[in-house]
């Protein structure tokens, strides 16, 4: 089992991972819908990634989320 995110940049990766599976995308879908390069996601999804306002809000858009969501415990 994962660790909890401590981090906001950890809580953000945790989130995407999780409603990206939840959705049943891969990568490699996300990244076409959001606009960006997987191995940049790859490092959002790993919490090693902090990222810009604008990149949240094509990740959310991607996700069909509002921003808010991907900062969110759960």
């Amino acid at each position: 089992m994962r660790k909890p995110a401590t981090k906001l940049r950890e809580l953000l990766g945790v989130n995407v991972r999780r409603l990206r599976q939840t959705k049943n995308l891969t990568q490699e879908e996300l990244c076409a819908r959001a606009d960006m390069g997987q191995s940049y996601l790859s490092q959002v999804e790993s919490g090693l990634r902090s990222v810009s306002i604008d990149a949240i809000d094509k990740l959310a858009r991607a996700l069909g989320v509002t921003p808010d969501q991907l900062l969110k415990k759960h």
